[in-house]
């Protein structure tokens, strides 16, 4: 009886069945479409507002820290840094996603003629050291580390080109943990030394480079008088190494390039002078000089030799000009080692005229926010 009760109960047909599964298809086309949107559009909400509240919390940070901003130029802050000092609550106030980098760094400027802050974008700020290592990859004939670890550029014509205090500086490279740069010209003719001295700690030069803290003069030096306020806040106070080597007899014709770094790093000098000093601005090395030769030059070639037309076309620091090093004799006071107009590496009386470069040292949290290190298109720092 019960299935008598039942047997008039059929399933679907065929024809029924494709008819569903029509219409779901349709809804399918018209409903899922909505349904993206909605979570794209909800997503974009995220963004937004994230967006604001990044801005919002930077432009907060940045009036709090006024003395430091008040400098002018551009600035990576970074959104951890907003997140520890509760100018965001948690991290969760901002969306991880493509646009924010590694280091999770807004790009504002302040211009200080006008006493507006503006947020430009949240921008990729890159560690400046790691561009650094990341280039020596990917071109090996401009870049390289040297006997010691140091990352150098070399060459005659390497993208090491970078805009310092509205100059175009170049990159040595990564010297002793520390981004190091040189003026790509000569900013003035100068005597090492007036007093006929080659202890860098009170030579006249050093003083017109330096800051009054580091020269213990009255005023600062007139070099650094006319730096940027940007450009001094870029700069570390570091150790700079004054280990001399002699020019007596015929040691003069017997400094390879590895020899020259290690004697500017012994405790060797004239008279027992220093052979550290801490300060902002000096000169480049003759190891700075030998090292940015090609490897044939910097290894087979004395820097006496460096006069040599393989090694002045090979090597991106010769400029043509009678300039001074960082190093001293330590045989004689008067005398200070130098690279000559002809390209090779010499002594001089300190008390001489000769072209001055300036070099720095910039700090570790300096950025590369624009540009490939090209002459055209030299890399642009921020803080």
């Amino acid at each position: 009886m019960l299935n008598k009760k039942y047997n008039h109960i059929k399933g679907f047909t065929l024809i029924e069945l494709l008819g569903v599964i029509l219409i779901l298809s349709l809804l399918l086309i018209i409903v899922f479409p909505n349904i993206i949107n909605l979570v794209k559009n909800t997503n974009d909400n995220i963004d937004s507002t994230s967006e604001k509240l990044i801005f919002n919390a930077t432009e907060l940070y940045m009036k709090d820290n006024s003395d430091y901003y008040k400098t002018g130029g551009k600035y990576c802050i970074n959104i951890e840094d907003l997140v520890q000092e509760d100018y965001i609550r948690s991290p969760l106030q901002y969306k991880e996603s493509d646009d924010i980098t590694e280091d999770k760094s807004v790009l504002v400027s302040y211009k200080n003629n006008e006493n507006i802050y503006e947020i430009i974008d949240r921008s990729k700020c890159k560690d400046s050291i790691a561009e650094i290592n990341s280039k020596l990859s990917s071109d090996e004939t401009e870049i390289f580390i040297d006997d010691n670890g140091n990352v150098r550029f070399r060459s005659k014509n390497p993208n090491n080109y970078v805009t310092f205090n509205n100059e175009t500086w170049r990159i040595i490279g990564i010297v002793d943990g520390h981004l190091k740069l040189i003026r790509n010209e000569s900013a003035a003719v100068k005597q090492w030394d007036a007093d006929n001295s080659n202890d860098w700690t009170k030579s006249s030069l050093m003083k017109y480079l330096n800051p009054k803290d580091v020269s213990k003069a009255e005023t600062d030096g007139e070099y650094w008088s006319n730096l940027t306020l940007e450009a001094k806040y870029m700069i570390e106070k570091i150790e700079w190494n004054l280990g001399g080597f002699t020019s007596n007899s015929t040691n003069t014709n017997n400094i390879k390039t590895l020899e020259a770094y290690t004697k500017e790093r012994e405790n060797v000098s004239y008279n027992n002078q220093p052979t550290t000093w801490e300060g902002y601005v000096g000169l480049m090395y003759p190891s700075d000089y030998g090292y940015a030769a090609s490897e044939e030059c910097m290894i087979n070639k004395v820097l006496y030799q460096y006069n040599d037309e393989a090694c002045k076309s090979s090597n991106w620091l010769y400029i043509g000009i009678h300039e001074w090093t960082q190093s001293s004799d330590s045989y004689y006071s008067a005398y200070v080692w130098y690279v000559d107009a002809t390209g090779m590496l010499n002594y001089a009386n300190n008390a001489r005229t000769s072209n001055v470069r300036p070099v720095v040292n910039l700090k570790s949290t300096v950025k590369f926010i624009d540009g490939d290190g090209t002459s055209d298109k030299p890399y642009q720092l921020a803080m």
